[in-house]
């Protein structure tokens, strides 16, 4: 079929070449780039292809394959599923072995298997990316302090506390903690090039989102009710921002809404603020 495709791609545009071969499928859907791309890739291959087919044994073979290599997804499904990969990491994405897992799924219903027949089990991942010359990594990280920079500056606090607390006169002494609760990571692990020595992954300025838990107690062990910040940008209308602060804790009208219903809710005070 291969090769018929290919001949007839010869005196004609793409567009009769996918209707005359795949009519019932919509020019407009995902298959249909999905298809395209295929066609291209055989056109690439047109050389082997044309060899296969000219051998009676193995004309009417759909893919070949190295002894020791079968597979439930074709080729060209794999060769989508890998220029998905490059694609995402060209531009610094991070591929988590989730991501790699469910795209393999939806790739292989573009390919009519049954998920019965593939279900892109952890084994066939590793096997799909030692095909391919890849590996799941970790990020490459910088600027860290050291563990002994770390102890030199919690020693200096220790020692400073005690002593303004003289020198001022203090007589309670509260604790306030701004713990981060985070609810969405960009994944620490992602798909690359074995034996790279930088794996770089893109984010927005920040590796996660998160909203900040302020928790307060005072030395004779009190503690005070939890109320926690979330990060938004203000109005840039004078009144309307007034207006939030004075009114809403600094959220919009709209927002207000929900975060009212949850204050009620969980019985903690919760603010917006431009930093977090």
């Amino acid at each position: 079929m291969k090769s018929a495709v290919l001949a007839f791609y010869d005196t004609h545009r793409m567009s009769v070449v996918v209707d005359m071969f795949w009519p019932d499928i919509n020019p407009k859907s995902t298959a249909y780039k999905s298809k395209v791309r295929v066609i291209r890739r055989w056109k690439q291959q047109r050389p082997h292809i044309e060899s296969m087919a000219s051998k009676p044994r193995t004309a009417q073979q759909k893919r070949a394959r190295q002894k020791g290599a079968a597979n439930t997804l074709s080729d060209d499904a794999e060769m989508d599923i890998l220029d998905w990969i490059i694609a995402l990491r060209s531009h610094g994405v991070s591929v988590s072995s989730k991501m790699e897992e469910l795209e393999a799924l939806s790739i292989a219903g573009l390919y009519d298997v049954p998920k019965s027949a593939f279900a892109a089990s952890p084994t066939w991942m590793a096997t799909f990316l030692a095909r391919y010359s890849l590996s799941l990594r970790a990020k490459t990280r910088h600027g860290q302090a050291s563990a002994a920079d770390s102890i030199e500056v919690a020693k200096d606090f220790t020692a400073t506390v005690p002593r303004r607390i003289v020198d001022e006169g203090v007589t309670k002494i509260y604790n306030a903690d701004r713990t981060a609760i985070l609810f969405e990571y960009v994944p620490k692990h992602t798909v690359d090039e074995r034996g790279a020595r930088t794996v770089w992954v893109k984010c927005g300025g920040k590796s996660k989102e998160r909203l900040t838990a302020m928790l307060l107690a005072d030395n004779p062990g009190q503690k005070y009710d939890t109320w926690v910040v979330f990060k938004i940008r203000p109005s840039t209308v004078a009144t309307t921002r007034d207006e939030n602060t004075r009114l809403r804790h600094d959220f919009s009208r709209g927002m207000w809404q929900d975060m009212e219903a949850l204050e009620k809710e969980t019985y903690t005070a919760i603010f917006a603020n431009g930093k977090g």
